[in-house]
């Protein structure tokens, strides 16, 4: 019997995948933050319209391993990633946006502007300053 099956054509570029792009951010922030935060990336596939959506989480290991999403991208086709919708997700109901990346260069861009941004700092030092006050509080 001969094979009617076949994978031929050119392989997408998986440095350009959004989910290996988001990971690649998330594995950068225990390094940046002396271990005081952990990148966490998860994933949801809605099987009936071949979509995803990847969370970037921050754990707080120090905070029992508390998770705050971060950022969610959202890609409507898993065969062809992009466009993807980037949100930030912030207490302040200004920072609710959402972006639009049309391949992996502005997606890139995108993220680090989101990462950089004076929202994400300031969840950061907030964070910080509950893993501090759990520390005074476990010396008494």
């Amino acid at each position: 019997m001969s094979k009617i099956w076949e994978i031929s054509g050119e392989a997408p570029k998986t440095d350009e995948n959004p989910e290996k792009i988001l990971n690649e951010y998330a594995s950068r922030l225990k390094d940046d933050t002396d271990g005081k935060f952990v990148g966490l990336v998860t994933e949801t596939i809605q099987e009936d319209t071949a979509s995803a959506t990847y969370a970037l989480y921050i754990v707080v290991p120090a905070l029992k391993s508390y998770m705050y999403r971060l950022i969610e991208v959202n890609s409507q086709d898993l065969v062809a990633p992009y466009p993807v919708e980037l949100r930030l997700f912030a207490k302040d109901p200004k920072y609710h946006k959402s972006f639009y990346a049309q391949d992996a260069k502005s997606y890139r861009l995108k993220l680090e502007e989101l990462i950089k941004s004076a929202a994400t700092k300031a969840i950061l030092v907030h964070l910080k300053t509950l893993i501090e006050i759990k520390k005074e509080y476990s010396k008494e």
